[in-house]
């Protein structure tokens, strides 16, 4: 029955046609979008960039990371994973522990309330950002792996702490 799905009835597949290649180049370009812009996926910069380009987004999440640090890896896989389910948020990681970052983050918030508060309580630390302002900070990543035998992060911890924080919005690319 092939050769029936070949055949143009009417013009009746016309206008399917139509329809499903423009909603393929909308993916197409949303997807693109995305990548070009950092959107909906975890993306690593230079600390002397990566919090101006945090904080002009929308809604950003920051992982200043210690190389040092067992937890980093699995946060980082814990980020990619949130990453995907939030195309209106920029996912951010840095090194925090060079000369660049520790400039980036005594610069970080907005007032002095934001500076004192954030890269205070040692690396590793996740910001978040909400229209350009720092929300939250976990300093040393002290608010995950409270539960778990050997202290490191669970998915479920770091996503519900970014819910509260309003970083994870939902909603389409800006």
């Amino acid at each position: 029955f092939d050769y029936l799905l070949d055949e143009e009835v009417g013009g009746a597949n016309a206008s399917l046609e139509s329809s499903r290649r423009a909603e393929l180049l909308r993916k197409i370009h949303l997807t693109t979008v995305r990548g070009d812009h950092g959107y909906g996926q975890h993306v690593q910069m230079h600390p002397s960039r990566g919090v101006g380009y945090a904080r002009g987004s929308r809604a950003a999440v920051l992982h200043l990371y210690d190389p040092t640090d067992p937890r980093c890896p699995i946060i980082d896989l814990i980020l990619e994973s949130i990453a995907g389910d939030h195309p209106g948020v920029r996912f951010v990681r840095c090194e925090g522990t060079d000369r660049a970052a520790a400039a980036s983050v005594a610069n970080i918030g907005r007032g002095p309330a934001d500076d004192a508060e954030v890269g205070r309580g040692g690396l590793p630390a996740l910001v978040t950002f909400v229209e350009g302002n720092v929300t939250a900070s976990s300093n040393g990543l002290v608010d995950f792996g409270r539960r778990s035998a050997d202290g490191m992060a669970e998915a479920h911890e770091v996503e519900t702490w970014l819910e509260r924080t309003g970083a994870l919005r939902g909603g389409a690319i800006p």
